[in-house]
């Protein structure tokens, strides 16, 4: 029995990821960093998302990225020059850091962004999730990423009532499992983060426009009989 459960829930997550995929490719979201592709806009464009949102920094990035192109532009700047070009963001406080990561880069890495998780992680201002989605943009492979959002949708597909801070409890890890993972695992992430921000919001999901709601415990909560 355990065996045959054990397949079908592998049945399950793959068709799920499938009905992400082909969902993704027709209402994905077009943001001007998902079109980057330099290390260094990538990196810039995480800083910038970090606990902002995605609107309001696709309407100002294309300016500090033109301002910025290279990690040595940056440098080479004034701690002021990039205060004032995040101010639109209300990100002045995020600058130093800004400034701070792209000297290292210079000093330590000769301009060039590093890829490995472990040299962007060491990066000033650069933690956990920035590291990994940086990593997992240039390379199209990583560790799951979980942030507060990828979590919500998770936690729902697989039932689970958990409260604080679980991105890193193995419940939760096995959650996110369901849903991104394999050779695909970037499109898959990117498919769940703006599932949860058009469809499987915070409040009042949409759940019956769901690509997954057949295969969601709460999608089958609240199924109108």
């Amino acid at each position: 029995m355990k065996g045959r459960q054990s397949k079908k829930e592998r049945g399950a997550g793959t068709r799920r990821k499938r009905l992400l995929r082909e969902w993704f490719s027709l209402q994905s979201r077009s943001f001007p960093w998902r079109f980057y592709t330099s290390a260094w806009t990538v990196l810039l464009a995480e800083m910038l998302l970090l606990r902002t949102r995605a609107d309001v920094v696709a309407r100002f990035i294309p300016a500090i990225v033109e301002r910025f192109p290279t990690s040595t532009a940056m440098a080479e700047a004034s701690k002021q020059d990039v205060e004032d070009s995040l101010r639109p963001l209300g990100l002045r406080w995020r600058a130093r850091r800004l400034h701070d990561m792209a000297q290292v880069i210079v000093a330590s890495y000769g301009g060039v962004v590093p890829k490995a998780y472990d040299d962007l992680i060491s990066l000033p201002g650069v933690g956990p999730y920035v590291a990994s989605a940086t990593h997992s943009a240039l390379t199209g492979s990583g560790v799951l990423l979980t942030d507060a959002n990828t979590v919500r949708v998770a936690k729902r597909v697989a039932g689970l009532d958990l409260e604080g801070d679980v991105r890193r409890t193995k419940k939760i890890q096995a959650a996110i499992a369901l849903l991104i993972g394999g050779p695909s695992m970037l499109v898959d992430w990117l498919a769940v983060v703006d599932l949860a921000a058009t469809v499987c919001v915070a409040r009042n999901p949409r759940c019956e426009i769901c690509p997954i709601r057949s295969l969601c415990a709460y999608g089958h909560r609240t199924r109108v009989a």
